[in-house]
C-alpha cells in the first residue's frame, strides 16, 4: 500500500470547508472557551471521542487547537469578535491559507490587522502569545525584552517528544539499535535522554513495552540529576505519576515516592513494574505518613505543585489557569512543603527543590528565603526553553550540615 502524503497547504484547505475537520475542531474551541481553566482536559477528551476523524485528522485538528489555543485572543481581537468559527479560519489564514478561500468572510485584512495589536513588546507577548497580562510585564522586568519574547516565541513551538533509557535494563546503544528497527530515529542528547527525530509512535515500540524507556522531557530530568552522587535513600515528597522516582531508582537510589492522590501512585506502580524497578509509594501528602515518623534520607526531592508556565510549550492551555491568585497558593503551598520537607533530611544529605515555574516568585525567591538552621544552598540552576530546547525548569539544592 502507497502512502498518500497531504501537505501543510492541502490540509488547511480541506480544515477551512465545512466538514467534520474544521465542525469538530471549532466544537472543540467552543468548549474550551467556555471552560477556560479546564481546556487541557476538555481538548484532550474531545479529541479522544473524535471516532469521525481518522488519526492523521485527528493529529491535524489537536495542532490547530493548539494553535489557536496560542493565539486565538490576538486573532480575535484583529477580527474584532470572538466567533469560534471566525477564529478557527483566521488561525488557517494566519498559517498561510490564502484568505480568498475563505468564503464566509473578508480575512483580507487580518494579516495587518494582527500586525498592529503588537506595537510594543507587551502587547506582543499578551495578544501575539497569549500570554497573561499580570504574566508580562514581571517576565520582561527578569528576562529583559530579548529573552523573554524569545522564551514566548520558542513555548509556542510544539514540544519534541523526549524519552530516557531505564540504563538498569539495557543499554543507550541497544535503545538506539532497538528503535532503528522499528523505523524510528532518536539522537542522544546527553546523560540517559534520548529526543525522538523520526517515527513517534514510541509507546507502542518493543523497548517501551519491554520496560527499557520512560517518556520524560529532557529538562525534567536533568532536575533529577540534582540528586547527584552514589547511590542513597531518596524521598519523593511530590512524585505525581512517578517520572523522576523511576529516574532514581533506576539509577540505583532506594525511592520512597509520596503523593497523596491514589490514581498517580497506581500509575507510578504500573510503570515502576513495567520498568523492573522497585518503588515503595505511599499515599500522603508532605510526607505525612506514620512509616516515615522520625524516619530521615540521604537525599528528598522536592518537585514541588507550580503554576507550571515552564512547560506551556507542551500544555498551552496552562496559560488560560494562570493568576496572581493561583501564584500566590502555589507559593504558600510550596514554602510549606520546602520548610517541612528539611526535617526529613539526614546530616550531610541534600534537600532539592524545583518548579517548572519561570518567575522568580516561585523560584529564586523560595530558595532565598528557606535557608533553615543547618542547611546552606550549594547550587541554582535552571533550564530555558529558548536557550536549552527544554522545558522551563528551575532547581536548588541545599546541603544539610554533617
Amino acid at each position: 500500500m502507497v502512502a498518500v502524503v497531504v501537505d501543510e497547504g492541502e490540509w488547511l484547505r480541506k480544515a477551512a470547508v465545512p466538514g467534520r475537520i474544521r465542525g469538530i475542531g471549532v466544537e472543540l474551541y467552543t468548549r474550551a472557551l467556555a471552560e477556560p481553566t479546564r481546556a487541557s482536559a476538555t481538548l484532550s477528551r474531545g479529541l479522544r471521542e473524535a471516532r469521525a476523524l481518522h488519526s492523521a485528522e485527528r493529529r491535524f485538528v489537536g495542532d490547530r487547537l493548539m494553535t489557536l489555543v496560542r493565539t486565538g485572543r490576538g486573532l480575535a481581537m484583529a477580527l474584532g469578535t470572538s466567533d469560534p468559527l471566525h477564529v478557527w479560519l483566521a488561525s488557517l489564514v494566519r498559517s498561510g491559507l490564502d484568505a480568498a478561500l475563505v468564503s464566509e468572510l473578508d480575512l483580507s485584512g487580518l494579516l495587518p490587522a494582527w500586525d498592529a495589536l503588537a506595537p510594543t513588546p507587551a502587547e506582543r507577548l499578551r495578544w501575539h502569545h497569549d500570554l497573561p497580562e499580570g504574566f508580562v510585564d514581571r517576565l520582561l522586568a527578569e528576562l529583559g525584552e530579548v529573552d523573554a519574547l524569545a522564551w514566548a516565541t520558542a513555548t509556542d513551538d510544539r514540544a519534541p517528544l523526549e524519552v530516557r533509557v531505564n540504563t538498569s535494563r539495557t543499554t543507550l546503544e541497544a535503545t538506539l539499535a532497538a528503535l532503528a528497527r522499528e523505523g524510528i530515529t532518536a539522537t542522544p542528547q546527553g546523560g540517559r535522554a534520548l529526543r525522538i527525530e523520526i517515527g513517534r509512535g514510541v509507546e507502542a515500540s518493543e523497548p517501551f513495552r519491554a520496560g527499557w524507556l520512560e517518556v520524560q522531557d529532557l529538562g525534567s530530568q536533568r532536575l533529577g540529576d540534582l540528586v547527584e552522587g552514589p547511590p542513597t535513600t531518596v524521598l519523593d515528597l511530590c512524585a505525581g505519576a512517578g517520572g523522576k522516582s523511576l529516574q532514581l531508582a533506576d539509577a540505583g537510589h532506594g525511592v520512597v515516592a509520596c503523593d497523596p492522590r491514589p490514581s498517580a501512585l497506581d500509575e507510578l506502580t504500573r510503570r515502576a513494574h513495567r520498568s523492573g524497578l522497585s518503588i515503595t509509594c505511599l499515599r500522603a501528602a508532605d510526607g505525612d505518613h506514620p512509616t516515615l515518623r522520625g524516619r530521615t534520607f540521604g537525599a528528598v526531592l522536592v518537585d514541588a505543585p507550580c503554576t507550571g508556565s515552564g512547560t506551556w510549550r507542551r500544555q498551552p492551555a496552562g496559560r488560560w489557569r494562570w493568576s496572581l491568585e493561583a501564584e500566590a497558593r502555589a507559593v504558600t503551598r510550596q514554602r510549606e512543603l520546602l520548610e517541612g520537607a528539611a526535617r526529613f533530611v539526614r546530616p550531610g544529605g541534600v534537600l532539592v527543590y524545583g518548579t517548572c515555574a519561570v518567575l522568580q516568585a516561585e523560584d529564586e525567591d523560595i530558595a532565598a528565603a528557606f535557608p533553615a538552621p543547618g542547611f546552606v544552598r550549594e547550587r541554582v540552576w535552571r533550564t530555558w526553553t529558548h536557550r536549552d530546547g527544554t522545558d522551563s525548569f528551575f532547581g536548588a539544592v541545599f546541603r544539610r550540615s554533617g
